[in-house]
């Protein structure tokens, strides 16, 4: 079951939504967990015994570690860390290590991965450290457990989420009228993302031949806004749906293409799974309280993780490490550099060459990648009638979609919001239907496109 659908939209969500306000607080939390899990099983029913099975396994397996002293203590945590890490690469690296291994010899039936695995894993293995590290005490009750690792907003692609950060409101939670308002407005403005601007680009990203400079140009930045306004655009909404039922989901995304640097990007984009790289792998191989060789590989070793994270193929590993050399380079040599220039040169420069790393992010060969590269410097030609004719005919998304990186609609909010509240509410709410009408027409009109996370 997507988000992005009209089913979920005008007949699920309701639905939900009604029930869970009429269940007593005490089967709040129970009633959450079978939505979740009837909301996973919709969309992978071969794996939710395989997902059921995982929660409990982390649920005793961390209320053990969490008695015992001593070495059995760390034997059990890494037993447990294993297994958890080991069903991951199982899963997702199955397929790709044994085709680097045979290279076509043989055929064998390729395992398809689970939904949302990187994303529960993940908020699984930050679980288990924390419990071991004794940040928190392992949960005792099995469905508060169950609807930590399970909650259906961040279910399938984050954001990930810690323990500490959400279990509060899992025991105890209300649903306050700013903070369900404010949920409704950040999943319309989310789905807003999604089905206007990131289906979209990816309509117009499907018509491109790159042939030239233009085209190459033309694929490289409309990826560059579909995928933002793709994953952004989820985020929003499952953040919006955890504050329509009471939580407080962390945020994601923080006007990534505003960035002065590589690093200062990857601190607003997918800022949880930036954070856990950085509390659960970089700090724990020491961080950069090291010289700088070992400093360099800190980094390497973070970002070709964070490639593999995203899949095994050689596309992946090349987007991890041209990152991962950016920011190399960015800490041993260019960080003063570009703090003193002006703001607006550090932000295009910051701009430019993510926006060439999303080259080996959608390209999935070597050859592909090698195509788009020689076409953007110039190999085949300046220029080509198609490319040319597609920007002319959607310029208006482009515009709407630059806007929309930054936080110039947000901003005139606030000074809207001050000079007159009441007008600006009801024009809120007036804007909100409007932006929900439009959408749920291209719904309509439009065929389904899923959210690019969900592969990963």
């Amino acid at each position: 079951m997507n988000f992005n659908s009209i089913l979920f939209l005008f007949t699920i969500l309701p639905i939900i939504f009604l029930l869970y306000l009429c269940i007593p607080k005490k089967l709040k939390n129970a009633y959450l967990v079978i939505v979740s899990l009837l909301f996973y099983s919709w969309g992978d029913p071969k794996n939710i015994l395989f997902f059921v099975t995982l929660i409990i396994y982390n649920y005793f397996s961390n209320r053990y570690i969490d008695c015992k002293k001593g070495k059995d203590r760390k034997l059990y945590f890494i037993m447990n860390l294993l297994i958890n890490l080991f069903i991951l690469i199982y899963y997702k690296y199955y397929s790709g290590i044994l085709d680097f291994i045979v290279k076509d010899t043989i055929h064998y039936q390729i395992l398809p991965v689970p939904i949302g695995l990187s994303f529960y894993i993940f908020s699984l293995i930050s679980y288990n450290v924390d419990v071991y590290t004794k940040k928190i005490e392992a949960e005792k009750n099995l469905i508060d457990f169950s609807l930590y690792v399970s909650f259906f907003p961040k279910l399938l692609m984050g954001p990930i989420t810690r323990y500490d950060e959400i279990k509060e409101k899992i025991k105890k939670r209300s649903i306050t009228k700013p903070l369900f308002n404010n949920g409704m407005k950040r999943f319309i403005i989310g789905l807003a993302m999604k089905v206007i601007l990131a289906n979209t680009f990816a309509s117009i990203l499907s018509q491109i031949q790159v042939i030239s400079v233009t085209s190459a140009l033309l694929s490289v930045f409309t990826f560059t806004l579909q995928i933002y306004f793709d994953f952004c655009g989820y985020s929003h909404m499952a953040i919006g749906l955890g504050n329509m039922f009471g939580f407080i989901l962390p945020e994601n995304f923080k006007y990534p293409y505003l960035a002065t640097s590589i690093s200062d990007f990857w601190r607003r984009w997918h800022m949880t799974l930036g954070s856990f790289f950085k509390d659960y792998v970089y700090i724990p191989l020491g961080g950069n309280r090291v010289g700088k060789i070992r400093l360099v590989m800190n980094l390497m070793v973070v970002w070709v993780l964070t490639g593999m994270w995203h899949g095994a193929t050689l596309n992946f590993m090349l987007w991890g490490a041209y990152f991962g050399v950016l920011i190399v380079l960015e800490k041993l040599f260019f960080r003063k550099i570009l703090e003193k220039i002006p703001k607006i040169f550090s932000i295009l420069y910051s701009f430019l060459l993510v926006s060439f790393g999303w080259i080996f992010f959608y390209c999935t060969d070597f050859a592909s990648i090698s195509n788009h590269i020689s076409c953007l410097f110039g190999g085949n030609g300046f220029s080509d009638f198609e490319s040319l004719f597609l920007f002319r005919n959607n310029w208006c998304y482009y515009l709407i979609g630059i806007i929309a990186c930054t936080p110039i609609f947000k901003n005139l909010y606030k000074v809207l919001y001050f000079k007159n509240q009441l007008v600006i509410n009801v024009l809120n709410i007036a804007v909100m239907i409007i932006i929900l009408v439009i959408t749920s027409s291209y719904l309509v009109s439009d065929t389904f496109v899923s959210f690019l996370y969900s592969n990963f």
